[in-house]
């Protein structure tokens, strides 16, 4: 008899530990001088109504090239170097802040502007 209810608070305790909470943690830890490419397609149609006028209608059809180099990383999230060019145009370079779920923080610095 002893032996069923020590099982049953083995598997008591194992359906214990089952039910604590837990949490998991998801951050954007890159390594410096990490280098990580993107490619942005992008359709649109933009129609801009003034009035008295037609309405003037604009098609969007481009793709968008990213490059992204880790400069720092901070206790906030990371430094990163970004060149963004539409494809087969002239990159425009920026610095950029990220934060730890891997979202825009802040721009430092846009070169060329």
């Amino acid at each position: 008899m002893r032996r069923p209810a020590v099982l049953l608070g083995v598997l008591l305790s194992l359906a214990l530990l089952g039910c604590r909470p837990s949490t998991v943690s998801v951050a954007f830890t890159p390594h410096i001088d990490a280098v990580y490419a993107y490619r942005y397609d992008i359709e649109g149609t933009v129609t801009r109504r003034v009035e008295g006028e037609e309405p003037e209608v604009t098609r969007l059809d481009t793709r968008l090239v990213a490059q992204q180099q880790v400069v720092e990383r901070t206790d906030d999230g990371a430094r990163i170097r970004l060149e963004l060019a539409r494809e087969g145009g002239v990159a425009r370079t920026a610095v950029v802040l990220v934060d730890r779920a891997g979202s825009l923080a802040g721009v430092e610095l846009v070169a060329d502007l």
